[in-house]
């Protein structure tokens, strides 16, 4: 995913930031979460996104990044992690299997290293408007508990 960004950012400092305002916010979470954590920061400095996978990796574009300061960013990590604690990317891949195996017969046995690809990345990457909410409640939360203060 970093690569589809236009790769890694360059100024490693940068990146440090990152991980610490992250790893401050996983610290920082009083319902604790299974997943081990990375945070990435791709160089593409022309998308505003930020999107979370399965399993705790999170992403933030540098041309969002750049556009926060260290509160804000851990605003945006925190709604980031709300959906992999909401379980958001999982869900959807589960109902996109399900539909693909019932319209197409596939086995249940099906490698699940393919899965991103078979379904797509917009499905996967696509949450509705609870999640949303959800993550955004979860963000200020996480965010509050870390102890920064929440984006107006």
């Amino acid at each position: 995913m970093t690569q589809q960004h236009g790769g890694p950012y360059p100024d490693e400092r940068i990146q440090v930031l990152v991980d610490v305002v992250g790893d401050k916010l996983i610290d920082n979470i009083a319902r604790k979460t299974p997943y081990p954590y990375d945070f990435h920061l791709p160089a593409d400095e022309q998308t505003i996104t930020a999107f979370a996978l399965p399993g705790g990796q999170c992403f933030i574009t540098y041309a969002l990044f750049s556009q926060w300061n260290e509160a804000q960013l851990a605003g945006v990590l925190g709604h980031e992690i709300g959906h992999v604690v909401g379980r958001h990317s999982t869900e959807r891949i589960a109902e996109s299997s399900f539909w693909q195996t019932s319209t197409m017969g596939a086995s249940l046995g099906a490698d699940m290293g393919n899965v991103e690809g078979s379904i797509g990345q917009n499905t996967l990457l696509s949450n509705g408007r609870d999640d949303e909410l959800e993550s955004d409640e979860l963000g200020v939360l996480f965010t509050i508990q870390a102890g920064y203060t929440p984006m107006r």
